[in-house]
């Protein structure tokens, strides 16, 4: 109880004696998920302008980026649980069940497994980039940008012609017309 007194008169003092959630995220470092959701959902809609929209309205909070890609990996391995066995999704304590649910079915398991990887590489070269923000941004461009497709001839997932063992980061030749 003390811990939750002592937590209390910090963020007070941390908002200026005023309690809002905003604050008590910025100061603990903690991810308002809503906003994570929202991105894979106009990914899952190939939207670029929603997801950019909504980037821009994460920024708005100060968000720790790398927390961020974090939570867009954590989502992502949750659709992939969703998607491949359902049944151990039902109890999910950290995000909205119906909301799995609902993203697992707007997106197949290949783009799942492929943007997950492009999300732990993006927090890998989160580092190198020139702002934190514009890493962030890229990590879901690639994923925009690199979509599994299925081959005609076989049921294989390609990356822009390429089969998706090669790297998912660089573009493959285009596939001829």
């Amino acid at each position: 109880m003390r811990d939750a007194l002592s937590l209390l008169d910090q963020l007070i003092a941390f908002g200026g004696g005023a309690l809002q959630e905003q604050d008590a995220r910025a100061m603990l470092g903690t991810i308002d998920r809503g906003h994570v959701i929202r991105m894979i959902d106009a990914l899952a809609r190939q939207d670029g302008t929603a997801m950019l929209a909504e980037v821009r309205e994460f920024d708005r909070d100060v968000p720790d980026y790398d927390r961020a890609l974090t939570e867009v990996a954590a989502l992502l391995q949750r659709l992939a649980i969703a998607q491949i066995v359902p049944d151990s999704a039902i109890d999910d304590e950290d995000f909205d069940t119906q909301e799995l649910a609902r993203l697992a079915k707007a997106m197949p398991p290949q783009d799942v497994q492929l943007y997950y990887q492009i999300a732990l590489g993006g927090r890998r070269d989160l580092a190198m980039a020139p702002e934190p923000r514009l890493g962030f941004e890229m990590t879901l461009l690639r994923m925009l940008a690199f979509r599994p497709e299925t081959s005609e001839v076989g049921s294989e997932p390609l990356v822009r012609g390429a089969p998706v063992a090669a790297s998912a980061t660089t573009p493959a030749a285009p596939a001829a017309q």
